[in-house]
């Protein structure tokens, strides 16, 4: 009796095995499907969050640009608002047309005239292609505009947070060489941190809530060997006072709400604008009859194929 006993617990032992090896076989195959459509669905959000941010930045850079060509005079502005007279506004209008490289126009009332700027490289969606090359300079980051802090902008100069450029120069330890200065911005509460590092000393950081201190200390300690560059300004130096800068900066957000920063109008050098556009095109038209290209094709003076350019490069 006990042997039967036995036997039926055995074969029913034997039966739940086999159900719940059954029922962990379907359970592990069902959380492997949901583990894999997670991650599908996983890749999918992220592509999608992808295509928004870009969709963003269009939007915001169709803004800049939209802000550049519809931005107010600030200095009409203020003047309306403080009930100046018209002689007073005249003569800050000439006041700052001399600053600023701006003319006037014999119209009757006086309007200050665009600067013009060499165009950049930008990628398919209208964004700069960093590092951006003038000459020595070269600027890896514009960074962003802090609005709501006076501190980040003066009336000539916008001072960004992420603001990073490089400048050749007569190295401090080694005179007779040239070293790559890095220039930095940061934000540092109530003011910016500005800084000038040397390449080849790292160890040596001159560091200052002011541009201008910091300038002034680099200086110290290379003005006995540069005597020749002490004209370079310190906005000139960090690259902020060029008006191919100084256009990226105001395409940034939050430039229009600088309230004590006074608006420049930019506008980007097409062929037929000037005169020096004209004789360049002349010098490039007789290279190009001695390389057997075509003037068409040629991305720096022809807008189409600068477009197609940028397109290609992305």
């Amino acid at each position: 009796m006990d042997k039967i006993m036995s036997e039926n617990v055995g074969d029913s032992t034997k039966k739940n095995d086999e159900y719940y090896r059954k029922k962990y076989k379907r359970l592990r195959k069902t959380v492997i499907e949901i583990v894999h459509q997670n991650g599908a669905l996983c890749e999918e959000i992220a592509r999608t969050e992808d295509k928004i941010s870009t969709v963003k930045a269009e939007r915001k850079y169709l803004l800049k640009k939209l802000m550049q060509y519809e931005k107010p005079n600030l200095n009409s502005l203020k003047s309306s608002k403080g009930n100046k007279s018209q002689k007073t506004a005249n003569t800050k209008v000439k006041k700052s047309s001399k600053t600023f490289g701006e003319g006037t126009t014999k119209t009757g009332q006086q309007k200050a005239k665009c600067t013009m700027v060499n165009p950049i490289q930008v990628d398919n969606n209208g964004r700069p292609i960093f590092p951006i090359e003038i000459g020595d300079l070269s600027v890896y980051s514009i960074g962003e505009i802090v609005h709501d802090r006076p501190n980040y902008h003066n009336r000539k100069f916008i001072f960004p947070v992420g603001y990073c450029s490089t400048r050749s120069f007569n190295s401090i330890s080694s005179p007779e060489s040239e070293c790559l200065y890095t220039c930095k911005i940061f934000d540092d509460s109530i003011s910016p941190r500005f800084e000038i590092s040397p390449e080849d000393a790292p160890e040596i950081t001159f560091l200052s809530q002011s541009i201008s201190e910091v300038y002034a200390s680099f200086l110290l300690a290379a003005a006995p060997q540069n005597p020749d560059n002490l004209t370079l300004s310190e906005y000139d130096f960090f690259g902020l006072s060029h008006p191919i800068i100084q256009n990226l900066i105001q395409s940034l957000p939050g430039a229009s709400e600088c309230s004590g920063y006074e608006w420049k109008k930019f506008e980007v050098v097409r062929p037929a604008k000037s005169s020096q556009a004209v004789a360049g095109h002349q010098n490039l038209n007789a290279d190009l009859v001695k390389t057997g290209k075509s003037r068409s094709r040629q991305s720096d003076i022809n807008i189409e194929a600068l477009e197609k350019w940028a397109r290609d490069l992305s």
